[in-house]
């Protein structure tokens, strides 16, 4: 309604100019649009419109409701197919309203026309427009709420207030980060006039009604979860559940939890991505846009500054992996930019020639801009073939046994296995279970959380009724397991009863690593963690003894994954278990400086000093753990150790108090209060303490053997 009445007060050029535009996108989109999932996110979202389910937080309803609608439309292609086709429409989308936005700031329709197409071939603009994530619908309600507030600035024609408040309360229902527009837009809109405060004060319940009429999409969550859908994240069914859900709750400790280092690190990355956006030599452009905009002192230029400030803001201390995809929106404002320095450059040439065919070169060069931006791009945002995905999902459930248990973890193998099990129906007799999802439920704290989990887990293995496995190399004893050892067999690890033993068949051939992609170079960073754990598992189902041909595939696993701490981390553990402490110690230092906030690898680092008596600095590493993670029971069992051997028995009873009071189920935690009360002379307390985690496991030696002590010395 709003584009038609856009539309209708444009000349015929401009009506053609918005269609072209969309078209050119949306083709070069669907040429090089991903054929299936796509890493990370993409299976569950997919999953989660295909049943109308409840995905992670935010829930996202306006984007499973109108993903659903693109696979009943869609007459052809796979269901996680269509969904990216919905990625590409509202990208296009996206490229035709921002030609509308550039030409009321230039003269020049083909400025306008260039400027909507370096948006549309940008890097991570098109990133989005060929996968299924939220970051396209969200861009196009970036575009388009801003495309309204400069509208209703300029005429101040009541309705189109109206459809911008119901459109921001329906933007919100995608993607929470729309907020973070609302100060600049408040500012653009200001009326001039307090008369005009006055009005919209008095009719201030229509405007509230149409904001919370867009916001009640999401009423779709507790409707649908009550219906028990598959995929149904949280449970938002009551108050407190919905609330949870919607207001992020189980990411807001990643929100201004990163060092000051990491924040000046993203901080330069954000400019450092704007070059990866469009080529280095262009960055004069915005700039003139700038200071010509300042020099107008257009409203425009005010909106732009608080808006890419507050985004910016939030986005440089929001602890994620996948940060540039929260640089759009400012991306969308540079490129307005760009068009008004693309035309303040002709205008004053235009002025200072009068040679009208040097002018209409000038033209020529600006016009061709895209076609150079699009080249630059074109290899790196080609996900045509990419099926890496659901081909690593797919192997996955090749390795599992019938009818067995799989313990998963992380969104690179949760997520595609979650496509090809619901959408699918692949390996149904498998039960795949998230150990952060199911049967844990999010609206439960941490330390809840984790003690279900252990007790699960227990449970589980000590089943012994299904085969289990797990798809990291997990440690046993953090779930209270002795009696059974994890034995790699391909991408997965099988729980076992006995520890040694050969490694099961050949790994090579089972997975076909002939056909990944020998070229990574151009891969993102998504693809490539996958493509480097073929790698890393590769060396992970060779014999301990192999220490040439594992170090070779886990420097092949570190080469692919060299910007990604998780893969560093991983392989850091890989070389610890090798006892090679040294190299192990360089792959924990490799992820710290990758990510200053990753926790697990400072805890991993600790241990290694730790091994190596270093025990200052296993002190301060452990302590950066728990300074980032204050619910880490191991790392204060680890750190409890430290103070053990430095001889100071308080801290490091206090350090293992501190663990069981985290969780109580940590029977290392109990088994060493009871060894320090021991070392006191405490032994009544001692066997209490070994009593304790007999209580919780029942065949545990190190209890059984700490109570036959404490009960030696009380004889005496």
């Amino acid at each position: 309604m709003l584009l038609k009445s856009i539309l209708v007060k444009s000349d015929k050029k401009d009506i053609f100019i918005v269609f072209l535009l969309f078209f050119i996108s949306f083709a070069a989109y669907i040429k090089t649009l991903c054929p299936t999932i796509y890493p990370g996110d993409s299976g569950e979202l997919v999953a989660a419109v295909h049943v109308l389910g409840i995905p992670h937080p935010t829930g996202y309803p306006l984007y499973c409701l109108l993903g659903k609608l693109f696979t009943i439309l869609i007459p052809f292609g796979s269901i996680a197919y269509k969904v990216n086709i919905m990625s590409a429409f509202f990208s296009s989308l996206t490229v035709s309203i921002v030609y509308l936005i550039v030409k009321r700031f230039v003269s020049f329709k083909s400025v306008a026309f260039a400027s909507a197409l370096l948006l549309a071939f940008s890097a991570a603009f098109w990133s989005q427009a060929v996968i299924a994530e939220v970051y396209a619908l969200n861009s196009f309600f970036v575009a388009l709420l801003i495309l309204i507030a400069l509208i209703y600035e300029q005429n101040r024609n009541v309705n189109y207030f109206y459809f911008l408040i119901f459109a921001y309360g329906l933007a919100l229902t995608n993607h929470l980060t729309i907020i973070l527009l609302a100060p600049a837009i408040l500012c653009l809109i200001k009326p001039a006039k307090k008369e005009e405060w006055h009005f919209s004060l008095l009719k201030a319940f229509f405007p509230l009604f149409l904001f919370v009429l867009g916001l009640s999409l999401y009423l779709y969550l507790p409707i649908r979860s009550m219906a028990n859908p598959q995929i149904d994240w949280g449970n938002p069914e009551n108050l407190n559940n919905f609330i949870y859900h919607i207001t992020a709750g189980q990411y807001q400790n990643r929100l201004f939890s990163l060092s000051f280092a990491s924040v000046a690190g993203n901080f330069l990355y954000f400019f450092a991505q704007i070059s990866q956006q469009w080529p280095i030599w262009l960055i004069w452009l915005p700039l003139i846009g700038v200071v010509s905009l300042f020099k107008k002192r257009d409203k425009f230029l005010f909106f732009s500054l608080i808006a890419t400030s507050i985004l910016l803001l939030f986005s440089i201390n929001y602890n994620i992996s996948d940060i540039e995809v929260y640089y759009i929106p400012s991306y969308i404002l540079i490129t307005v930019f760009i068009g008004v320095g693309i035309s303040s450059v002709l205008e004053l040439f235009k002025n200072k020639t009068s040679s009208t065919k040097a002018f209409y070169v000038l033209c020529g060069v600006f016009f061709l801009l895209p076609l150079v931006v699009f080249a630059a791009n074109y290899r790196l945002n080609n996900n045509s073939g990419n099926e890496i995905a659901y081909k690593y999902a797919t192997d996955i459930l090749k390795t599992l046994d019938k009818n067995a248990i799989l313990f998963a973890q992380g969104d690179n193998v949760v997520f595609p296995l979650s496509y090809l099990q619901i959408v699918e129906k692949q390996r149904l007799d498998v039960l795949i279970i998230d150990e952060n999802i199911n049967p844990i439920n999010f609206s439960l704290f941490e330390k809840e959380r984790n003690q279900k989990r252990i007790e699960f887990i227990k449970k589980t293995v000590a089943g012994k009724n299904r085969p289990v496995y797990f798809s990291s190399n997990e440690n046993l004893y953090d779930y209270n397991i002795y009696d059974y050892f994890l034995k790699s067999k391909g991408l997965l690890c099988k729980v076992v009863s006995i520890e040694a033993g050969a490694p099961f068949g050949n790994y090579h051939k089972f997975y076909k690593l002939d056909g990944l992609p020998k070229d990574y170079s151009h891969l993102d960073k998504k693809t490539r963690e996958i493509l480097a754990s073929y790698y890393f598992h590769e060396g992970e189902n060779l014999r301990k003894g192999d220490f040439l041909p594992a170090f070779k595939v886990y420097f092949k696993s570190g080469e692919i994954g060299d910007d990604i701490s998780s893969m560093h981390n991983n392989i850091g553990l890989a070389y610890a278990k090798r006892g090679w402490q040294e190299l192990a110690l360089k792959e924990f230092e490799k992820a710290i400086k990758l990510d200053d906030g990753f926790v697990s690898a400072h805890y991993n680092l600790g241990n290694i000093y730790f091994m190596q008596d270093r025990l200052t600095n296993a002190q301060k590493e452990l302590e950066r753990a728990i300074g980032r993670d204050k619910d880490f029971a191991l790392a204060y069992n680890s750190l409890g150790m430290v103070y053990l051997n430095q001889g100071l028995w308080d801290n490091a009873e206090e350090m293992f108090a501190q663990s069981i009071k985290v969780n109580p189920l940590l029977i290392v935690g109990y088994n060493n209060l009871g060894h320090i009360n021991w070392l006191k002379k405490n032994y009544i307390q001692a066997k209490l303490y070994y009593q304790k985690a007999l209580e919780i496991d029942c065949e545990n030696k190190n209890a059984e053997y700490g109570i036959a002590e404490a009960d030696r010395m009380l004889k005496k």
